[in-house]
């Protein structure tokens, strides 16, 4: 009896070792090699909707890693990764006993995140929150030791909202610094280039906030204008000046604005703001997307500083039930963010999904409910064959009423067009004679440059081999 009890104690030794050994001998961090792309998606978390992005000819997927425990990180990584998709992590402090919710917002959401509870205690004296550092710092060990590395983070979720966020403009500073600091600290200890990406503030933020400059500058026309244009897929009835006159005080900046201008706040210790991209997220009608993007960078600018851009969550949300043609939607969004400087567009959702606060209004996807591929599906494999990878993208100027946009793709001119309205067009003085068009219904076939045949509907066209 003796020697068995010696032989387990042995054994029970040899197992603490080896457990010892596991967590705290330093493994080999696995760098791997990120997968480029400018078209990606999020919210895919099925073999089957991970299979059908990668059918797209997407390139990466977001999705969401909650603090209070990563056990579902490996397994929707490796479904990700199994399609040759590169995963986007979008981290989430969620709510829980490590966080602190601001109590004065009202009800916590179920799908709300908190300030870590040391951001109070810990911030002033040490620039971040200790408990989330580590957080942070452990999931990129698990991570890069396990070959699942990450290339990009995202730092919450449309903190505009307090369904997102249940904390103040400078706790999510505060938290963005955290995870910008840790990653930077990782970055510098093991020669990895993991970048940060600003939460993607919702396109309402974005435009409230463009519409209230403009109002409380005393432009009130313009104003109106931008609201009508911003809000015509979203409300019922136009708007008029006496309802922004309601909705604007300038004397008491909205939680919402206040939030949305403190994010391109530059940070001493980083001696810069604490992303390495902006993020933006786009349900709006497509020719006011450049609106927003030329805000977005004169914000940058005033503050000192120029950095990339992602739509890292954007769409067709239709409030109205109103029958634009969301394939036309889908190009002509994705070609002007490109063409003005945006690196990558995030779609969601894969399949038509209700809001579940507004009866009428739909999120729409390429796949119906009934996990049909809808039409907008193929237009979307159209523009991703088109225009991945892409090197450039400018838009040339034709005639009022016509839109032509270049691309370059592999050394190669790759050009989108469409107009107002239907209309001959000659377009040879940007392109050889002799091209090749591509409908977004798919009919293709060759065509000369100097009688183009031009409507609401994009088309690309290609020099003929």
């Amino acid at each position: 009896m003796k020697k068995f009890f010696i032989v387990l104690i042995i054994i029970l030794i040899v197992l603490l070792a080896l457990i010892s050994l596991y967590y705290f001998y330093p493994r080999k961090i696995t760098k791997g090699s990120e997968i480029k792309g400018n078209f990606g998606f999020a919210g895919i978390y099925t073999d089957d909707s991970s299979l059908k992005t990668k059918n797209l000819n997407a390139d990466s997927v977001r999705f969401e890693v909650w603090w209070e425990g990563f056990s579902n990180f490996d397994k929707n990584y490796d479904r990700i990764k199994k399609n040759q998709l590169e995963p986007i992590v979008n981290l989430r402090t969620k709510h829980s006993y490590k966080t602190q919710c601001d109590k004065s917002l009202g009800e916590v959401k179920d799908n709300a995140s908190c300030p870590p509870k040391d951001l109070v205690s810990d911030y002033d004296q040490y620039g971040y929150s200790k408990s989330y550092y580590k957080f942070v710092t452990s999931l990129l060990n698990h991570a890069y030791t396990t070959n699942r590395p990450i290339h990009y983070i995202i730092v919450e979720n449309e903190v505009n909202t307090k369904g997102f966020w249940a904390g103040s403009s400078s706790d999510y500073l505060k938290e963005r610094a955290t995870v910008y600091k840790a990653t930077q600290d990782f970055n510098e200890k093991n020669g990895t280039t993991i970048k940060i990406v600003d939460n993607g503030a919702a396109d309402l933020a974005w435009s409230n906030a463009i519409i209230r400059e403009k109002y409380c500058n005393n432009d009130t026309a313009q104003a109106l204008s931008l609201a009508k244009n911003f809000m015509r897929r979203n409300v019922e009835k136009e708007i008029t000046l006496a309802d922004l006159s309601s909705l604007i005080n300038c004397q008491d900046p909205s939680r919402e604005y206040q939030i949305v201008n403190d994010l391109f706040k530059p940070e001493a210790a980083f001696n810069g703001p604490s992303f390495d991209y902006m993020d933006y997220h786009f349900y709006l009608p497509y020719d006011t997307e450049k609106i927003v993007i030329d805000w977005i960078k004169n914000k940058m600018q005033q503050n000192g500083y120029q950095k990339p851009i992602w739509v890292g969550e954007g769409g067709f949300y239709d409030k109205v039930g109103t029958d634009e043609n969301i394939s036309e939607d889908l190009v002509k969004k994705h070609v002007i963010a490109f063409a003005n400087g945006v690196e990558k567009w995030i779609w969601y959702p894969l399949t038509e999904t209700k809001d579940t606060n507004v009866s009428s209004t739909v999120y729409k996807g390429l796949y119906s409910n009934n996990n049909q591929e809808l039409p907008q599906a193929n237009v979307y494999k159209i523009m991703t064959s088109k225009l991945d990878n892409f090197q450039s993208a400018q838009e040339e100027s034709v005639e009022e009423g016509v839109t032509l946009y270049k691309f370059m793709v592999q050394d190669k001119e790759v050009f989108v067009a469409w107009a107002n309205e239907q209309t001959g067009v000659d377009l040879s003085k940007f392109m050889d004679e002799n091209m090749r068009i591509t409908k977004i219904n798919g009919v293709s076939g060759n065509i000369k440059s100097s009688e183009v045949i031009l409507s609401q509907s994009p088309i690309f066209l290609e020099k003929t081999n």
